[in-house]
């Protein structure tokens, strides 16, 4: 690995004519840096690129370049060069030191263990970043502490249970990658000319920044050698049927219909028709889905300094999809938008009561249902649901 040792009048050049993540990679790749960095050699970079932000000043026409913490672990610079250097230096599946990079934890077919060989080249990938009022956190799910969020234990069982069936590679995401702590570059940066709290930040848009964490692990996971295709659903969100290759049945309809991405509307209620839901997304491995996802991530981390097609996804992802629909080239030629009575299904539709109500013709018991979406205040109802499915005691 060529030694990092970057020339502040050089990053400082880059940081004052364009606050983008190109930037640093084109300051990277002049000084010859190839490869991972070491945390040495992340240090290195990042106490260069501080003397830079010093030397230029902190005027209010040139902010300080915030996204300098978010390299903190290597996480930005390692994955925008990868996915440049892919054909040079294809990324292997995870190992230690990515595992540590991502923040991600493997429960079936983890690359290099015992099993592994069953994989499909399928990634079944969950969010589960425990937020300031304790839930979503990969220790309750897993039964590891006491939690009365029993729902999160049965719906990670069935989704575990059907990953181990079919050979999916199934991984979690624990912590966040896209910035420091929670914030993103253009977050934190709006924060401090607003002169409002990190802290109080953080937790404003937590929510938000914990759901973009599923379309970066689809960008990260469509970078990786020997990925078909990547499947990202919300943690309330289980494959019901007890029988079905529930990610390959959507692989064929990708096929089927010559599409790249998959993803369900909510057209179990009366408005809900064509409008999507960005709690199920699949995508299968291609060109397009690389740099659409890569795209749409880079929009919502750089926020207005992104400069690339499609629109500026400072809200949250399923905002973003939405309007990429309409704005990013080719999209609505590759994406597939199904039923989600089917396969993004809300359990307000046995009982007739969803918020706009239920389409009179709505088909309440289907023997193909695939998923049942318990968002919201629906999570109440996971267990009396299951059990109706006869899918737990």
């Amino acid at each position: 690995m060529p030694k990092v040792c970057c020339s502040t009048s050089r990053v400082g050049l880059a940081l004052f004519t364009s606050f983008t993540w190109s930037a640093i990679e084109a300051v990277s790749a002049e000084e010859g840096v190839v490869g991972r960095l070491s945390r040495n050699e992340v240090s290195t970079l990042e106490a260069a690129l501080e003397q830079a932000d010093a030397a230029l000043g902190r005027s209010a026409s040139v902010p300080k370049f915030a996204s300098l913490l978010a390299f903190r672990k290597g996480q930005r610079v390692a994955r925008a060069r990868a996915m440049q250097m892919k054909e040079a230096s294809p990324p292997v599946l995870m190992g230690a030191s990515q595992r540590e990079r991502h923040a991600d934890e493997f429960l079936e077919n983890e690359p290099g263990k015992g099993g592994s060989d069953h994989w499909s080249g399928i990634v079944l990938g969950f969010v589960m970043i425990g937020d300031t009022r304790g839930q979503w956190n990969r220790e309750a799910a897993l039964g590891e502490t006491e939690t009365k969020d029993m729902w999160m234990q049965e719906i990670l069982s069935l989704n575990r249970a059907k990953a181990k069936r079919h050979g999916y590679r199934m991984a979690v995401r624990t912590s966040t990658t896209l910035g420091l702590d929670g914030l993103t570059p253009s977050q934190l940066a709006g924060c401090k000319e607003h002169d409002q709290a990190e802290d109080w930040c953080r937790e404003f848009y937590q929510r938000q920044n914990h759901n973009w964490e599923k379309e970066a692990m689809i960008s990260d996971y469509l970078n990786q050698t020997g990925v078909k295709y990547v499947l990202v659903m919300d943690g309330d969100a289980a494959m019901v049927h007890p029988k079905a290759d529930t990610i390959r049945m959507m692989a064929d309809e990708l096929k089927r219909t010559g599409r790249d991405i998959f993803i369900a509307d909510e057209d179990w209620s009366i408005k809900g028709k064509g409008k999507i839901n960005g709690g199920l997304v699949l995508a299968k491995n291609t060109d397009f889905s690389r740099k659409f996802f890569g795209d749409i991530v880079a929009s919502h981390v750089m926020g207005d300094a992104y400069k690339g097609p499609g629109p500026r996804c400072k809200n949250n992802e399923q905002l973003c999809l939405a309007a990429a629909i309409t704005s990013y080239p080719e999209l609505k030629d590759k994406i597939l938008v199904a039923s989600g009575q089917r396969w993004n299904r809300h359990p307000c539709m046995w009982s007739r009561q969803c918020p706009s109500g239920t389409p009179p013709d709505a088909k309440l018991f289907d023997p193909n249902l695939q998923v049942v979406h318990f968002m919201g205040a629906a999570k109440g109802s996971v267990h009396k649901t299951l059990y109706n499915l006869g899918l737990v005691r």
